[in-house]
């Protein structure tokens, strides 16, 4: 089980990196304020502790 759950926090982890990186790179032609960016890191915050 917990071979299972590193795996799955590991795939979530490079998920949602690739969403920070899509998102950084549309805030940056769209010039979105860091507030965006802090949602996103509280959702990995939050994702990291249900997988836990």
């Amino acid at each position: 089980m917990n071979k299972n759950k590193t795996i799955a926090t590991l795939i979530g982890l490079i998920i949602l990196l690739t969403t920070t990186i899509v998102f950084s790179v549309l805030n940056v032609s769209k010039k979105i304020t860091k507030e965006t960016i802090l949602i996103i890191i509280l959702i990995l915050i939050v994702a990291i502790i249900i997988n836990f």
